[in-house]
């Protein structure tokens, strides 16, 4: 098991290409659902991180962004106009130090992401703010201007929001997993979600519906609401 992970996070750092310890199905192990934030929670959470955080934790759990989508983003590849974000690169960091940026891993990462309007509202705000003026240019950066480390954007920015938004536990990547939940809740179908996140399987994708089944009841029980007025209505008839 420790093994199939360290060569699990070579893939990952793109040292390998495969992970030659990873059996189709073999090893299956089944983790509690993932969190995600409530639309009022994702809205006090952006408002515990410094202004010029705001809109990437906007973009993270509305638009469905990974981490590394987020960091390589430049001016260029948000049309604002046309509310939408190309998703075209991925920015890491290596164990060694060594910064590679490049293509998605799959065609599916490639992709054109469509934003609702208030993120576009905020990323206006933080493009006129924060961000270069040329296409070139870093869209999230550090208070230096610089893109953005990912430990010390955890310890000095991540985790006094999370805390200060009383949802301790809360990790970054579970802002994609919201993204997904609440795109899903829209009724969006398997593969409109796998469009939108860059899924190139829809076995990831229904994770997000799974999510966002208890919509079900909430129906239920509105059918139930409805069936109680209509009784009452022809009782006091009788």
């Amino acid at each position: 098991m420790r093994l199939r992970q360290i060569l699990g996070q070579a893939v990952d750092d793109d040292r390998i290409i495969k992970n030659p310890c990873r059996i189709r199905r073999g090893g299956v192990e089944h983790h509690p659902e993932q969190r995600f934030a409530t639309v009022p929670e994702l809205l006090n959470l952006s408002r515990n991180v410094p202004p010029r955080y705001k809109a990437m934790i906007l973009t993270a759990g509305l638009g469905g962004l990974r981490r590394g989508e987020l960091l390589a983003l430049r001016r260029g590849e948000l049309d604002l106009e046309d509310a939408a974000v190309y998703v075209r690169r991925k920015r890491q960091v290596l164990d060694s130090g060594v910064v590679v940026e490049n293509a998605p891993k799959t065609q599916a990462g490639r992709r054109a992401v469509s934003l609702p309007q208030p993120l576009v509202e905020e990323l206006w705000i933080h493009l006129d703010l924060y961000a270069g003026e040329v296409d070139s240019a870093y869209v999230f950066t550090s208070s230096e201007g610089v893109p953005i480390e990912r430990n010390n954007f955890r310890q000095r920015i991540w985790l006094p929001a999370v805390k200060a938004s009383g949802m301790d536990g809360f990790h970054f990547h579970e802002l994609r997993h919201t993204a997904g939940t609440l795109a899903a809740r829209t009724g969006a179908t398997t593969k409109e979600l796998m469009a939108r996140l860059g899924h190139a399987s829809p076995q990831a994708a229904m994770i997000y519906q799974h999510a966002a089944s208890d919509r079900d009841r909430s129906i239920a029980e509105g059918l139930a609401v409805m069936v109680r007025e209509a009784e009452a209505g022809y009782r006091s008839t009788e």
